[in-house]
């Protein structure tokens, strides 16, 4: 799952997960976002902006998330 923010606030998103299979109760999330965006990668900062990762847990077929501002996510979700 691929959720862009392009707000200058954090924005909070519910998601239901509505599939028959049975979906992990934990989800990887994957983060690139920047409060300056004018912010870029160089030879001299190649680092300036990349990807941070963290896990998320689902309860009950939901995932509550909050999208961090200007901020691309993936989130990866395993189902059997």
């Amino acid at each position: 799952l691929k959720i862009v923010n392009k707000n200058a606030q954090a924005m909070p998103v519910d998601i239901k997960m509505n599939t028959r299979k049975k979906v992990s109760s934990i989800a990887t999330r994957i983060v690139l976002q920047s409060d300056d965006l004018t912010a870029m990668n160089s030879l001299e900062n190649p680092e300036n902006i990349s990807p941070v990762s963290d896990e998320l847990k689902i309860a009950k077929g939901m995932l509550k998330v909050s999208l961090k501002a200007n901020s691309l996510t993936v989130i990866k979700i395993k189902a059997n």
